[in-house]
């Protein structure tokens, strides 16, 4: 008789893999796995679940979108089973899930690691259940609730027309009040609608998309994107969390949007006579965008051309980089352009009259060396 060494040689020699651990594994704390092995789990239970955690888990995230085609084919079982293990799963509380996408049967999924509270099996499934339906909408997504029952699948077309329905009460908002309208419904449009459903109610997207139209429309605001519904939507989707500020968040009445992009009054210092000279007397290209950002208010992006980020530059980084080298030599008309930045700069940070006079004669004596003044 041989060893099960002996035969594990014959088994290698004849195989034609060879795992090693070099190559990728996956990782289950041991309090946990030996609470797998104990939940009494039928052997397609154990299965799915094992993929579950293979496609959340072994990717490093704790939520992963998980499609059901995945799971059939990693396990190999037929969809049924799969639709029947991931009930049993889901009501015994070892994995949560949430429809994604009901088009294309993606779900969020995870694995319940706190093992003490898994339902036992054949116990009262409803005695503390902590999957409570929350959803914002009529259109559940929890998967408990909704995603198996029997009637599910026979229902997904009744379930789209509800999300059609939603989504056609609220484009003729969009349109009266936005820049671009919205003529047609696409299958990536509703499935953005359904993900921002998730996110807030209907009443909240209402309001967002009348705050967004009246705000872009008054020129007492500074903000002047113009999305398209669909890029509406998703630029709110996206957002990350604790930074929701892309989209429809930033319209929400809560976010209050009428202050935060209220045009910033312009507020005097010592130094605003000679601005205004400058801009009286010595008009050039820049000005006229120094001016409109000045006025505008606005606090980020590009506007006109100019970017804050260039605004903040320091001049004199400028001045040493792009003029003195030339100063011995003589400047040639290309440098007019720097030195016009460079006074821009300082105009917009207020901070070195001295430097901003030389600046200014530095550009009038170019102006007039190249015969360019008016």
């Amino acid at each position: 008789m041989t060893s099960i060494e002996e035969q594990l040689k014959i088994f290698k020699k004849d195989s034609q893999i060879n795992p090693q651990l070099e190559t990728g594994f996956r990782g289950i704390e041991n309090k946990l796995l030996k609470a797998i092995i104990r939940a009494k789990l039928s052997g397609s239970e154990v299965a799915v679940l094992l993929s579950i955690i293979d496609l959340t888990w072994g990717w490093k995230q704790k939520i992963g979108k998980v499609k059901l085609s995945e799971i059939e084919e990693e396990t190999g079982l037929k969809k049924r089973t799969v639709q029947k293990a991931i009930k049993e799963l889901s009501e015994r509380q070892i994995i949560l899930m949430m429809v994604h996408d009901i088009l294309n049967h993606t779900y969020r999924m995870t694995v319940v690691k706190y093992y003490d509270l898994w339902v036992k099996k054949g116990a009262n499934k409803n005695a503390k259940n902590l999957h409570k339906c929350s959803c914002s909408t009529n259109i559940c997504s929890c998967f408990h609730e909704q995603t198996y029952n029997p009637t599910y699948y026979k229902r997904k077309k009744e379930i789209y027309k509800e999300i059609i329905k939603e989504l056609n009460d609220i484009i003729p908002v969009w349109n009266e009040y936005s820049h671009h309208n919205q003529d047609k419904t696409s299958d990536t449009l509703i499935q953005e609608f359904y993900t921002t459903l998730q996110h807030i109610t209907k009443k909240q997207l209402t309001d967002s998309i009348i705050n967004y139209g009246l705000i872009l429309d008054s020129p007492d605001y500074y903000y002047t994107h113009s999305f398209s519904f669909q890029k509406f939507l998703y630029a709110g989707n996206i957002v990350a969390k604790g930074k929701k500020d892309k989209g429809y968040w930033m319209f929400l009445p809560e976010n209050d949007p009428y202050k935060n992009f209220l045009r910033t009054p312009f507020k005097k210092n010592k130094f605003e006579n000679y601005f205004e000279e400058i801009r009286l007397t010595h008009p050039f290209p820049k000005m006229a965008i120094l001016e409109a950002q000045r006025t505008s208010g606005i606090t980020n992006g590009i506007y006109m051309g100019v970017t804050l980020d260039f605004l903040k530059n320091s001049p004199y980084e400028r001045y040493e980089l792009l003029i003195q080298p030339y100063l011995d030599k003589g400047l040639k008309e290309s440098h007019i352009i720097h030195i016009e930045n460079i006074i821009v700069i300082l105009i917009y940070q207020k901070k070195d009259e001295k430097f901003l006079k030389k600046m200014v004669r530095i550009h009038l004596d170019l102006l007039e060396k190249f015969n360019l003044k008016e």
